[in-house]
């Protein structure tokens, strides 16, 4: 994700696997034991509290990508939900709820197996 997003909407974005940080580059956040851990870089991590001004920033999501291997592995054996980003905009979300039938999208759109094999995956909880 590139686009700027509230505080808010950060959070919403968010997933375990993932980071955001701030325009200016002075804050990361991730979850951490299912917590919501904000560290101030400019200080070395030291700084913790966040003022009225900080969350008027504005937050930019960093996905953090897996392989094919661990992406299915965490669908097969986890029961998560994968997303396949092939380039751009062109991206397949597998639930695992769902039927098997959900791939053939890829089938249809000419995707080969090494192409899947080499690409981003990542993990959406």
């Amino acid at each position: 994700m590139n686009e700027w997003l509230s505080l808010g909407e950060m959070i919403d974005c968010l997933k375990s696997n993932d980071y955001a940080e701030d325009e200016e580059k002075e804050w990361v956040v991730r979850w951490v034991d299912e917590k919501l851990v904000f560290t101030f870089l400019n200080n070395k991590g030291g700084r913790q509290t966040l003022y009225l001004n900080d969350l008027k920033k504005k937050w930019r999501v960093i996905r953090t990508y897996v392989t094919y291997e661990e992406a299915f592995k965490a669908h097969m054996q986890q029961k998560k939900t994968i997303t396949y980003h092939h380039n751009g905009n062109l991206k397949y979300t597998f639930k695992h709820e769902l039927e098997p039938g959900q791939f053939k999208e890829i089938y249809y759109d000419s995707i080969n197996l090494h192409e899947m094999l080499s690409k981003k995956w990542t993990i959406d909880d």
